[in-house]
């Protein structure tokens, strides 16, 4: 990690996300993908399991994720962010789920 780039891949960030509609906001588990230049491309995690997309996965609430309920990262919530919508850093993914990721983000966009 440099000095311009806070947030590595991997890494479960606390954003402050605005609603598409332009009013009011939402403060939500992310998971850190990559940055570029004053954002970050983020993808989002939900505690809610009940819709469970192809590309989605689920992550077990664990003392390194710090989540606070097992959750479904969610493919179709990438994104980019500005770096001062992130709160702060509260875990990361491991070895193993970060190679899951990279996994899925692969089949995801060869299938366009």
């Amino acid at each position: 990690m440099t000095m311009w780039n806070k947030y590595v891949f991997g890494d479960i960030v606390l954003a402050n996300f605005p609603f598409a509609e332009g009013i009011g906001n939402k403060i939500r588990p992310a998971l850190v993908l990559k940055k570029e230049w004053v954002s970050y491309f983020l993808m989002g995690i939900t505690s809610n399991n009940s819709n469970k997309q192809e590309y989605d996965f689920f992550v077990s609430k664990n003392e390194e994720n710090n989540l606070l309920a097992d959750s479904l990262v969610k493919i179709n919530k990438l994104g980019f962010l500005f770096e001062k919508f992130i709160i702060k850093k509260i875990g990361v993914f491991s070895d193993q789920e970060k190679e899951k990721v990279k996994k899925l983000l692969t089949k995801y966009f060869s299938d366009l």
